[in-house]
């Protein structure tokens, strides 16, 4: 075979000189967006304040769990404070914001985009869904543990991999339940274990954070845990959303064992996601930082069932669109 047509596949990108123009139209666009995006006004969204004083006083913060005890630093994302004590180093907290948004729009994009060249206005949209954008507009820090992850996520190289990975939760703890699935989908897969034990033992994993997360989360010192953090916090009901991946959920398991075996990674996020929506107030949290990995798997869908996910993905985009474009800066001010 000539070695100019030999291609190389890994995580679904064509790798070579066939595509290189395709990457660097991919790192452009990236640019491009995560330059808009940090180039909004700072103060001009929701919980923007809350960061702008983490780039101020993140070190003051920080001391403050260091005199708790270091199982309180770790269980209150010192990798994120770590960033915010050294970009307030060489910048003002303004800044210090949009270079979080710049990056974790930029790595996201990348990641996604490169994926499978083909589904490129399907990967285009999944970057540009509410819940998959608002990461990189108002929950900063989640947008920039979720790059952290699909860096390790991605990378072959063995030492980023598990870099990255390790460093998220540390980043934003909603990982620490990525990561406890990532590792148990490693382990059942070298157990053989059936899809089947596979979903039991995430909906078990599931009812028992529902009784148990927050409670474990106030014991180790973190400042979501507590009872404080959820008095009067109302339950979300069943809504859209709830129903739309519901639907997703049944097109997934129709797919049949081979789908099911390779995507199920994406499969435990989503399990975990419906076993928990209407007991477990930080279970949304959770799913939002998977959810690129969920979308990502719908791609691996066959005929009619990939048809279905494509017009289900698309209704669902245009509706949650279509009550923001109205308002300002699209509801998230």
């Amino acid at each position: 075979m000539n070695s100019e047509k030999r291609k190389v596949f890994t995580n679904g990108v064509v790798l070579g000189r066939t595509n290189s123009a395709y990457k660097i139209s991919v790192f452009l666009l990236a640019f491009l967006l995560s330059l808009l995006l940090a180039s909004f006004p700072v103060d001009a969204f929701y919980d923007r304040v809350n960061y702008l004083a983490y780039a101020d006083r993140a070190i003051v913060i920080l001391v403050r769990y260091l005199n708790i005890s270091l199982l309180s630093v770790l269980a209150n994302e010192p990798v994120w404070l770590a960033l915010n004590v050294l970009l307030s180093v060489f910048n003002d907290a303004e800044t210090t914001v949009r270079i979080f948004i710049f990056f974790s729009t930029f790595f996201l994009s990348v990641h996604v985009l490169l994926y499978r060249p083909r589904y490129f206005f399907l990967l285009l949209m999944f970057i540009l869904l509410p819940q998959v954008l608002k990461n990189n507009i108002v929950h900063l820090r989640q947008g920039v543990a979720i790059s952290f992850f699909l860096i390790g996520y991605f990378s072959k190289n063995k030492f980023v991999k598990a870099s990255f990975l390790l460093l998220s939760p540390l980043v934003h703890a909603s990982f620490f339940f990525i990561l406890f699935f990532y590792f148990v989908d490693k382990t059942f897969h070298r157990l053989r274990l059936a899809a089947d034990v596979r979903a039991l033992v995430i909906v078990f994993f599931g009812v028992f954070v529902s009784f148990f997360g927050i409670y474990v989360a106030g014991v180790l010192g973190a400042r979501q845990g507590g009872s404080e953090s959820y008095i009067g916090a109302d339950m979300h009901g069943i809504g859209l959303g709830f129903i739309f991946w519901v639907g997703m959920l049944c097109i997934y398991l129709s797919a049949g064992r081979a789908f099911l075996r390779e995507q199920s990674l994406a499969m435990a996020i989503l399990l975990f996601y419906l076993s928990t929506y209407l007991f477990f107030p930080v279970s949304a949290r959770v799913f939002e930082s998977g959810l690129i990995l969920v979308l990502l798997s719908g791609l691996a869908l066959k005929g009619s069932r990939f048809m279905l996910f494509t017009l289900l993905f698309s209704a669902y985009f245009i509706i949650q669109w279509g009550g923001r474009l109205n308002m300002p800066y699209f509801g998230w001010q």
